[in-house]
C-alpha cells in the first residue's frame, strides 16, 4: 500500500510541474528552435542529417557554443570584440550591464534549454552579438576599412569566409535574439539607436543576396525596402536575423497603392473559413510543367514583387512565377526559412516560403521541367545540372506539412485545376504543341491547305464547264 502511495505522489509531482509549464506558457515566447528530427530528410546518411542546419564556421547563440569545429573562429570573436571597444572608447562592463538586464527575455527565446549560468550566458550573448554587429556593419555601410579594420584582416577582407559567416547566420539554430543585437548597437551608438537600425543592417547585408532575380538593387530601392520591412510587415515584432530576411521576401513596393498580396492572403482565408472552397476541389495540385504545358498553360516571368506572389489568369492561360535563382546556398536558406515558419507560425497561411516551395515542387518534377522554366525566363540555376535542381526541390518538401488548401496560393491551384478540367483546353494545346509549334510543319499545312483549295477550285471549274457547255 505504501509503494501505491507513493507511486501516485510522484505522479502527482509530474502533474504539478506540467501545470507549472502551462502556467508559465514560455513556448509563446520562443523564437529561436532547434529543428525537429522529423523535419531533417532520414534518407540520408545519419552524420548528414543536419546538413543545411548546424553552422560550418561560426557559432552565435547556446545551441552550438563550444562544438570543436567551431572554436577556430572564437579566437577571431574576442578580438573583433576587443577592436570594436578600442575603437569607441568603451568599456566592457557596459555591454555586460546592458544585457544582464535582459538574459530573462533572451533566454525564453530559446525553445531548448540552455546549460549556461547566467553570467557564461550574458558574456556569450555580448560576444556573439557585437561580432555580428561588427561583420553586419562593415558589409553593409563603408566596408570594413571604415570601422578600421585592416586590408590583410584573416576574416573580413576573404570573400570565401564572409560568404560562409553570412550563410552560418541564416540558419534557425544559430541565431541571436533581435532585442539583444538592438540594445548593444544602442550601447555603441551610446543611446542614439533606433528601434530599426538591426533590420536595416540586416538588410543592406543580406538581402536581397539569395533567391530572387531582378530583385530591387538600387540604393533608392532599398532604402524603401529596408525602411518597409523594419516598420510595416506585420504587426509582431521581429525576431532575429533569419526573420528580417524572412519578411524581405515579403516585401512590397510603396509604389504599389494597396498591399495587394496581402489582402488576398486574407481573401482567401476568409474564402476558406466560409466554406467557398469545396473539400473536393482538389487545391493539392499533382501537375508539373510538362502536365500543364500539355493542358495549354503558358509559363512568363512576373517582374513584380513580392517574389512568392504567383498568378494565373484563366483566361489567357499564363502562369506567371517572379524569377528566381538556384546556388550552392538555396538548399540552406529555403531549408532554414521553411524549419522556421514549421515552427514558429501557427497556421498555413503564414507558411509563405513553405507554401511556395511546395508549389514549385509541384511544378518541378524531372530535368525537363527545370529546363522549360529556365527558357521561359523564370529559373536561373548554378548548379551542375537540371536535375540537380529538380532533386533540391523535391528533397524540399519531404516531411514538411503544408495545406495548400488553406495556403495563400490556394486560389492559384483551384484555377489551374479548373483549367486543366477544360477537354477543350488540352485539344487546343495538343493540336498546337504537335502541328503549330514546327514552322515546317505550319508551312506543309499551309501549303497543302492551299493546293487542296487550288484542286477543288479547279475540280469545280471542270463541273461547271461539263454541265454548261458553251452555247
Amino acid at each position: 500500500m505504501a509503494l501505491q502511495q507513493q507511486w501516485v505522489i510522484n505522479i502527482q509531482q509530474k502533474l504539478d510541474q506540467g501545470g507549472q509549464v502551462e502556467t508559465d506558457e514560455l513556448w509563446t515566447k520562443h523564437s529561436i528552435y532547434k529543428v525537429p528530427n522529423w523535419m531533417k530528410d532520414g534518407e540520408r546518411p545519419y552524420d548528414d542529417r543536419n546538413a543545411g542546419y548546424v553552422p560550418e564556421i561560426i557559432s552565435f547563440g547556446p545551441y552550438h557554443h563550444g562544438h570543436s569545429h567551431l572554436q577556430q573562429m572564437e579566437a577571431h570573436k574576442w578580438r573583433v570584440l576587443n577592436h570594436m571597444l578600442k575603437r569607441e572608447t568603451q568599456d566592457i562592463t557596459l555591454y555586460l550591464t546592458a544585457v544582464k538586464d535582459l538574459e530573462p527575455k533572451a533566454r525564453a527565446c530559446y525553445d531548448s534549454p540552455v546549460s549556461l549560468t547566467n553570467n557564461q550566458f550574458v558574456e556569450m550573448m555580448v560576444l556573439d552579438g557585437c561580432f555580428v554587429l561588427e561583420f553586419l556593419r562593415g558589409r553593409a555601410v563603408g566596408g570594413y576599412n571604415h570601422l578600421g579594420y585592416k586590408v590583410n584582416d584573416p576574416v573580413f577582407y576573404k570573400d570565401s569566409i564572409c560568404h560562409v559567416i553570412a550563410m552560418d547566420l541564416m540558419k534557425l539554430e544559430n541565431q541571436i535574439p533581435l532585442i539583444v543585437l538592438q540594445t548593444l548597437l544602442e550601447v555603441q551608438y551610446k543611446g542614439n539607436a533606433t528601434i530599426q537600425d538591426v533590420p536595416k543592417l540586416v538588410m543592406w547585408a543580406l538581402t536581397p543576396r539569395w533567391v530572387t532575380v531582378n530583385s530591387p538593387r538600387t540604393k533608392e530601392h532599398l532604402k524603401d525596402m529596408r525602411g518597409v520591412v523594419a516598420t510595416e510587415h506585420g504587426s509582431e515584432p521581429m525576431v532575429h536575423c533569419l526573420d528580417v530576411f524572412r519578411r524581405s521576401l515579403m516585401y512590397q513596393p510603396k509604389s504599389s497603392p494597396y498591399n495587394w498580396c496581402g489582402l488576398r492572403l486574407l481573401w482567401n482565408k476568409l474564402k476558406w473559413e466560409a466554406g467557398s472552397f469545396e473539400e473536393d476541389s482538389g487545391q493539392s495540385m499533382a501537375n508539373c510543367v510538362s502536365d500543364l504545358r500539355e493542358a495549354g498553360i503558358k509559363f512568363k516571368p512576373r517582374n513584380k514583387l513580392p517574389f512568392w506572389d504567383i498568378q494565373f489568369k484563366q483566361s489567357s492561360g499564363v502562369l506567371e512565377i517572379h524569377p528566381f535563382k538556384i546556388d550552392s546556398a538555396s538548399e540552406t536558406v529555403f531549408r532554414n526559412l521553411i524549419a522556421f515558419e514549421q515552427c514558429h507560425m501557427t497556421n498555413s497561411w503564414d507558411m509563405v516560403v513553405t507554401n511556395y516551395i511546395a508549389f514549385m515542387d509541384n511544378l518541378i518534377d524531372t530535368a525537363a521541367d527545370v529546363a522549360y522554366l529556365h527558357d521561359a525566363g523564370i529559373l536561373v540555376h548554378h548548379l551542375g545540372s537540371d536535375g540537380e535542381v529538380a532533386d533540391l526541390f523535391n528533397r524540399l518538401e519531404k516531411k514538411v506539412y503544408v495545406d495548400t488548401k488553406k495556403g495563400g496560393l490556394s486560389d492559384v491551384y483551384q484555377k489551374l485545376n479548373e483549367y486543366c478540367s477544360h477537354r477543350s483546353n488540352r485539344w487546343r494545346a495538343s493540336l498546337q504543341n504537335e502541328y503549330l509549334s514546327n514552322p515546317w510543319v505550319i508551312i506543309s499545312i499551309f501549303a497543302a491547305l492551299l493546293l487542296f483549295l487550288l484542286t477543288a477550285v479547279q475540280t469545280g471549274y471542270t463541273v461547271y464547264a461539263y454541265y454548261t457547255p458553251p452555247s
